[in-house]
This record gives structure tokens, sequence and C-alpha cells, in this order.
């Protein structure tokens, strides 16, 4: 090769290397754009040449909320403005949100009046108003969110607004006008408003009747039923008739007069002599027996009658099956022997499940007889291994317990 060609070559070859050198070091840099949008629907990170600006992306949306714009900062003070700013690295833009503002409206439900909407912003706390619906024989009860469920707010109540428009409906409950018959008694209240599912109306004032302590009222008439009112006129269980919007509730009477027949307290009066009885009285406190067992484990005896007067037989089938020997409840009563005024009380038998109800309600509730809240047994059998007994510390019903491993108080009563 000539010495011309030689050195022509290695010019070449110098400026190629100078070339790919420049084009190497001018390579363009990719920078990446990241977009936080903050609860609403996410973008795609953006790469732009760094130094440049990057086009305005789609707006993100969120239900409740209007989008605001895009900021440099996650406390959204700096906005980025598409049309000047450019990125010179790795960056993250924030999304900014203005809450929109919903309707409240409020619906009678039924009830009559008219009540003003409220706006709040989408989570936005707020007092409710005071309800002015207003519904013939039902008191307002709250607010739900559909119009048959259960409540949801009370009156006043905080509320917090949601994504979009809400309709809140009024709850009512109706209202029962309730006649107290005083049965033979005089004066007292004689007529009260209940609420379905509240306790009875307070500071009422019992009747009166002469020779007889008022027990309290319930739904039946004579004696028995369920007592709504004690005697001090408190409510021992709250209104729960669903039947009619008036009702009937009566008094319950003890004659005070027989209070010491046998030196106990008298719960019951039939009104009138049949099959040789007409009272039932509860034996004196200090009879009381404590941690007694029914007895009779495992055996069907067929003591089974719950009705008042049905005591007497069911302590009887016990003792005929059980025998007489033993600490058992129905034994420890028809041995019982009381002395009263010069006279021996020795006709004394376990109480049916209903006469123990009935002792509950009238002597218990009305704080005579000194019965202690716990369990008392029944003469009642249930099963082969259980019989009904009470638990006196409230108003619920009997309930089956073992004969053999639960042990009860025990309250002796006689017919006369």
């Amino acid at each position: 090769m000539h010495a011309l060609q030689r050195i022509l070559l290695v010019i070449g070859l110098i400026t190629a290397t100078g070339l790919l050198s420049v084009s190497c070091t001018d390579e363009i840099k990719m920078v990446q754009v990241h977009f936080d949008s903050r609860e609403g629907s996410s973008l795609d990170a953006v790469g732009v040449p760094k130094g440049k600006r990057i086009a305005e992306p789609k707006s993100p949306q969120r239900e409740g909320y209007a989008f605001a714009g895009w900021y440099k900062e996650s406390t959204c003070s700096t906005q980025w403005d598409f049309s000047t700013d450019s990125v010179d690295a790795d960056i993250m833009l924030y999304a900014k949100w203005t809450p929109t503002v919903q309707t409240l409206s409020f619906d009678a439900n039924g009830g009559s009046r008219s009540m003003d909407s409220i706006t709040l912003a989408t989570g936005q706390e707020a007092s409710l108003p005071a309800c002015t619906f207003n519904k013939a024989g039902y008191v307002f009860a709250g607010w739900s969110t559909s119009a048959d469920g259960e409540r949801a707010y009370s009156e006043g109540g905080r509320y917090t607004m949601g994504t979009v428009d809400q309709t809140l409906y009024a709850l009512w409950i109706p209202l029962c006008s309730i006649t107290l018959d005083p049965q033979g008694g005089s004066g007292g209240t004689t007529h009260v408003i209940a609420v379905l599912g509240e306790p009875m109306p307070p500071d009422m004032d019992p009747p009166q009747r002469p020779g007889y302590q008022f027990c309290g009222y319930s739904d039946q008439a004579g004696s028995g039923g369920t007592l709504y009112y004690a005697a001090d006129m408190s409510s021992v269980k709250n209104w729960d008739k669903t039947t009619g919007s008036t009702a009937t509730l009566y008094a319950q009477w003890s004659p005070t007069n027989l209070n010491s027949s046998a030196g106990g307290h008298v719960f019951f009066d039939k009104g009138l002599y049949s099959d040789g009885w007409r009272y039932l009285e509860a034996a004196p406190v200090s009879t009381q027996w404590v941690a007694v067992q029914w007895g009779g484990y495992g055996t069907s005896i067929g003591a089974t009658g719950l009705a008042i007067g049905d005591g007497i037989e069911n302590t009887q089938r016990i003792i005929d099956e059980l025998g007489q020997d033993g600490t058992y409840a129905a034994l420890l009563c028809a041995n019982l022997s009381v002395e009263h005024d010069g006279v021996t009380y020795d006709d004394w038998f376990l109480p049916s499940h209903d006469e123990l109800a009935l002792m509950y309600q009238v002597l218990h509730q009305g704080g005579i007889g000194a019965f202690v809240d716990s369990y008392y047994w029944s003469s009642s059998e249930h099963s082969s291994v259980t019989a009904w007994h009470k638990n006196f510390i409230d108003d619920s019903t009997l309930v089956p317990g073992a004969k053999e491993i639960y042990s009860a108080h025990v309250r002796a009563i006689r017919a006369f």
C-alpha cells in the first residue's frame, strides 16, 4: 500500500472513532413521571426526555369528588404547570380532590308535614335536624336508610355524607291508649299512653281498695297474666302488645285481712270457694329452704300439672313415687307445720308452674314475702330428668332444671 493510502486510512479511522464517541456522549436520557391518584382511578407512568415537558394526562376519576389538578408535593401546595414545567428527574405527581356536594333528603314515611333537605360535602359530618314530621297514633323513633329498615340514626344524631344523594326515612312506633281497670278499687291513674318496646310510663298513681294490698297491673283480669306495673307503679315489663291501638290492664289485689291466716301472704283469690278452697297463701320467709334438689332424677312421675290449683296434686304424686325418705322439695313442703296465733297449719305443698309464676308477680315484684333473687322450684315436672323452676331475679319465664343436679330455693304454699 502506498504511503499516501496508509495516511488516508489512519485519518479515516480516527474520524470514525471520534464520531462514534460524540454519538454515545449525546445519547438522549429518559426520566419517568409517576402519578399518585390518591384513591382515584390509576394512571400509568410516562417516560419523557430529561429537561422536556410532558403532555397533561387524562384526569382521573373518583366518586364523590372533583379532580383539582396535579401537584408536586403530597401536601398539594404547588400545582404542576404542564405548559411550563419541565422534568429533570424521576418524579411523582399527586392528585388533588375537592369533595362534591350531596343532598340529604327526609321522607315522612307515612307521616305528614314536610322537612327541608340539607346539603353536605362528601365525608362531611353534621348533626341531623329535629324531626318535624307527624303521624297520628305514633311516636317518632329515629331515622332509617330504607322505608322498612331498622333505626340507623337517632334524632339529632351525627351523620356522615356519602358520595351520592341520600334519603332518610322516619321510623314510627305505634302508641297504645291503655285503660287501667282498678278491679274493685278506686282512685289512681286511669289511662296511660304506652310506646311499643318502651317501659311503661312512669310517675303514675296506684288505686286503693279497703282490705286489699295493691300488687300491680297485669293483662289478665282477676289474677295471673303478665305484670306490666309493679305495686309501686314502676314498669316491670316493656309494652309489647302489637294488636290494636287500645288495651286494658287489670289491677292485682292481695287481701290484707288474710295475710296472717298462717303467717304468710295470700297471693291468689279465685273469687269463690270450689273444691274446698278459694285462696292461695305463700308460707312465711322463715320456712324457706335453700339449695334443695327436686328429686327423682330419671323417673317420670307424672306430676305434669301446670295450672293454678295443680300444685297440691303434683306434690302428692311426687311423694307417692319417691316416698317419705329424704329432703327433696315436695316432701319438705308436705311435712311443713306452721303455728300462728295458736293454730297449727300443716296443709302445705310445692307450688305448680303457674302458682310459682304468680307468686313472683304478685308477691316478689310487689316487694312482699322477702323472696331472694334466685331460682325456686315448682312441683311441675318437665321430663324424667328435669322440672320447671323460675329465677326470681327477673320476669323471664320458667325454665327446666335438672332434678338432682341443680339446687334451688323452695317456698311452700297452701290452699284454703
